[in-house]
């Protein structure tokens, strides 16, 4: 079979052209530790634990899409175990903006810790899963943890949260899942 090469050499340069446009617009997920989220007011009544959060997109990209939630860990032990059990906020929007803030509402029913030992509701655990940029599977992403991973101005190292986020999402059934 005789091969034309100056038609191979344009179909290989055509599709290296093709590949590196593609990867050009990949997201950087390491943007992910630039969303922060605050609990900038709780409230306690017969009914349940208010919170009002606020969460600022410090990151370069729009997030396009999000879901943010509220759980209380387990605890077993002596650590702390991630609950199934989440409360999803309100009031949240669609394309927020880079430094863009939005204030979101959670209240976690009381059925849902009273009388329950088990449950540690004064370590709230938070959880945002989204997208940034548009909604494509190569631009989703997830965070969890305790308040300090989400704040800003933490005395907490980036490297301390990534090592956070790494150990609790590797190792959610680990004795040392609690220990981090």
């Amino acid at each position: 079979m005789k091969i034309n090469k100056p038609i191979t050499i344009l179909i290989i340069s055509l599709m290296t052209a093709f590949l590196t446009s593609c990867a050009s617009g990949a997201i950087n997920h390491d943007e992910l530790n630039n969303i922060k989220i605050e609990i900038m007011k709780t409230s306690a009544s017969s009914d349940g634990i208010s919170y009002t959060l606020k969460l600022k997109n410090q990151s370069s990209y729009i997030i396009k899409q999000n879901a943010v939630y509220l759980s209380y860990p387990i605890k077993r032990g002596k650590g702390v175990f991630g609950n199934d059990c989440k409360v999803e906020a309100a009031n949240n929007k669609l394309n927020i903006k880079p430094n863009e803030e939005v204030i979101l509402n959670i209240t976690v029913s009381s059925e849902n810790y009273n009388n329950n030992e088990s449950l540690d509701s004064e370590n709230p655990q938070l959880e945002i899963k989204g997208y940034f940029k548009e909604v494509a599977e190569m631009n989703h992403f997830e965070k969890k943890g305790d308040i300090a991973a989400f704040k800003w101005n933490s005395k907490n190292s980036r490297e301390d949260k990534k090592i956070k986020i790494f150990l609790k999402n590797l190792l959610p059934f680990s004795p040392l899942a609690g220990y981090y």
